[in-house]
């Protein structure tokens, strides 16, 4: 995850806490006896779930950079 960010947004990425929770994640976990990786594209100023929600436009296409290149890692790690 953090060399899929780095590579996507050109810096190494800041790794925080959250105080959220998304309860379907421990369900994944369970059931599919797998680890859940959560990464977040949105700045605090972006309004997350409220009305006015928004997201850059960099952030948002660095986030599919991440995803795609963190896949592309995974592959190679499986073979």
């Amino acid at each position: 995850g953090k060399r899929a960010l780095e590579a996507a947004f050109g810096r190494a990425p800041v790794i925080t806490g959250e105080g959220g929770s998304i309860p379907v994640v421990g369900d994944f976990e369970r059931i599919l006896g797998a680890p859940v990786l959560l990464m977040g594209f949105g700045l605090p100023g972006e309004n997350a779930h409220a009305p006015n929600e928004w997201i850059s436009i960099e952030n948002y296409q660095g986030g599919i950079r991440a995803a795609a290149t963190l896949l592309d890692e995974y592959r190679a790690a499986t073979r």
